[in-house]
């Protein structure tokens, strides 16, 4: 709710957000980061190599993805 995300495509490994508000300063975009982490760590350990880079992404980006294998 905090950051208007939307669900946009559910299946069974993969759920991905439009988000209309993302965060605007470098701390929320880390406390982000580290929920999304804990939801998903694929998206750190698999993804973007980061929790920083995960944050930092976060800021610019209207679509969040989650995925499990």
């Amino acid at each position: 709710d905090q950051y208007g995300a939307v669900p946009a495509c559910i299946v069974a490994d993969i759920i991905e957000a439009i988000v209309e508000r993302p965060p605007d300063s470098k701390e929320k975009s880390m406390m982000l980061a580290r929920e999304q982490f804990v939801y998903c760590a694929d998206i750190v350990y698999q993804g973007v190599e980061t929790l920083e880079n995960l944050a930092a992404g976060s800021m610019v980006s209207k679509v969040w993805f989650f995925w499990w294998d």
